[in-house]
């Protein structure tokens, strides 16, 4: 069997024995030598050589034939005249009118190109067993179109022994047969410098690698977390706005995080696929906060991640909000992080020009604290880090606060520790598996307020000031009835039970 070896630069090389490709082309396999008939023109989508002529997407016309011997058995001639020069000039030359690319699809379930030479230049085959490979990356038919998976395309330079190339590298090798068609409805999104937040409410983004189907986009901005609903999706549609490839912009006007939903539509006006990426909206909010001392921030979610980190005890800033007792935010929090502050990692702490960067804690009710979906400022390697408390998102996904309860994942401030469960946090690397959420174990966690935090800790300082109340959320109550809540009356701040 061939063996594959990874070389870097994403150009990924194959050790094999060593190979004649003209006689394992008609021998090892097993191409048929009798009659082919010709059974129409397909098209023919280049994406072998890619990583030599870095032209994404080209395509043209071939005749497709079938073996008379054995039916399922297809040839065409991939690099003949009707394919363009930019192509062939930096792979094999010029034109070769002989040189057929044959797939065995005589087993839909495991098709494969078998190895053929490409003006005396090139070997090309399926990445399989079949061509003594120790891999099963078999080609996909459907509907009438023939494609490969990622890197399931082998190369290799005539001559050149036990080297090959996996090509395919954009997945976009592909055999469109006669009398079927294929539409391109594939697309994808990048954010201005990688960033996830926005600059002054509106964020830039691209849309590229645009599908030859595609005909034109709408955009809308979701506050919260996207699932791909049909709900989400009608509201996408219904309320999306003309965007375009290329560069564009989005506004939204609250803070906190949002999805970016794309849609893409055929020449029919018809919604044919959609892709979502995400941002935040960042506001410092100045006149909302005031600075209420220095807080000890016992970092452990980067810590338990990274195994050069360590749990850090950091000094950090921290505000209190004005209109809402126990809504607190740790401020720059990473900022003096002795991870980021010298070295190498230098330049993973990101500050941003028009914003700080802070970590919101929802300490309103003692016993069910939770922390906001919060970029954090640094970037590891592998895009923005944001981190929030598990709790934070099942709440954003509409459960209960008395069903969260029941999961035991809500952190607890006693006196003016803030403590959290394990396996309570969730970490977002924005290029880490498509910003997959992963669920931390942080033990060591804990964020101290200063001495003049606790709700019972502050003395009274006006008696003759209004009283005023609030939810646990946080919300102003006018009138309250029945329930708990948070009673401010000036300096004072205490939680009741109205019976």
């Amino acid at each position: 069997m061939k063996q594959i070896y990874l070389t870097v630069l994403m150009m990924l090389s194959i050790c094999v024995g060593q190979l004649n490709a003209q006689d394992n082309a008609s021998e090892g396999s097993q191409i048929p030598s009798g009659e082919w008939t010709a059974i129409g023109d397909g098209e023919y989508y280049e994406d072998v050589f890619t990583m030599i002529h870095w032209q994404k997407g080209l395509h043209w016309t071939v005749t497709v034939e079938e073996s008379n011997d054995q039916p399922g058995w297809y040839r065409f001639v991939a690099y003949g005249d009707a394919c363009p020069q930019s192509i062939l000039g930096p792979t094999i030359g010029e034109a070769d009118n002989e040189g057929y690319m044959y797939i065995n699809a005589t087993n839909p379930d495991k098709a494969y190109v078998a190895i053929s030479t490409f003006g005396d230049k090139y070997n090309v085959c399926s990445y399989v067993v079949e061509n003594e490979f120790d891999a099963q990356k078999y080609l996909i038919i459907e509907d009438g179109v023939i494609s490969a998976p990622d890197s399931g395309i082998a190369y290799q330079t005539v001559g050149a022994g036990e080297r090959w190339q996996l090509g395919n590298f954009f997945k976009g090798f592909r055999l469109v047969m006669p009398d079927s068609e294929w539409n391109d409805y594939e697309f994808s999104i990048t954010t201005l410098e990688d960033k996830s937040c926005s600059e002054d409410n509106v964020f830039h983004y691209t849309i590229k690698d645009v599908g030859l189907s595609i005909k034109s986009f709408k955009a809308c901005a979701i506050q919260g977390y996207f699932n791909g609903t049909e709900a989400e999706m009608a509201y996408a549609i219904e309320n999306g706005t003309d965007a375009a490839p290329g560069e564009n912009t989005i506004t939204a006007d609250k803070r906190g995080r949002y999805a970016l939903v794309v849609v893409a539509y055929n020449s029919k006006g018809e919604a044919v696929s959609a892709n979502s990426s995400y941002f935040y909206i960042m506001d410092d909010e100045a006149d909302q906060w005031e600075e209420y001392g220095t807080a000890v921030y016992y970092e452990d979610v980067l810590g338990s991640v990274y195994p050069d980190m360590t749990t850090e005890k950091l000094n950090v800033t921290v505000e209190v909000n004005k209109n809402q007792p126990g809504f607190y935010r740790l401020v720059e929090p990473y900022k003096n992080h002795p991870y980021y502050s010298s070295g190498v990692y230098a330049n993973m702490y990101r500050p941003h020009d028009n914003h700080k960067h802070y970590l919101y804690v929802h300490a309103e009710d003692p016993e069910a604290v939770y922390i906001e979906d919060s970029p954090a400022g640094v970037d590891n390697g592998y895009g923005d880090v944001s981190i929030f408390s598990l709790a934070y998102k099942y709440l954003q996904d509409g459960m209960s606060k008395e069903e969260i309860k029941e999961l035991g994942i809500f952190g607890e401030l006693d006196g003016r520790e803030i403590t959290f469960p394990n396996n309570s946090f969730i970490l977002v690397e924005r290029f880490f598996k498509q910003a997959t959420f992963l669920t931390v174990d942080a033990p060591m966690f804990r964020i101290t307020l200063p001495k003049n935090a606790g709700i019972n800790d502050i003395t009274i300082d006006n008696a003759n000031s209004p009283v005023e109340y609030f939810n646990l959320q946080g919300v102003r109550v006018d009138n309250p009835t029945q329930g708990v809540y948070i009673q401010r009356k000036g300096n004072t701040t205490e939680k009741i039970v109205i019976y």
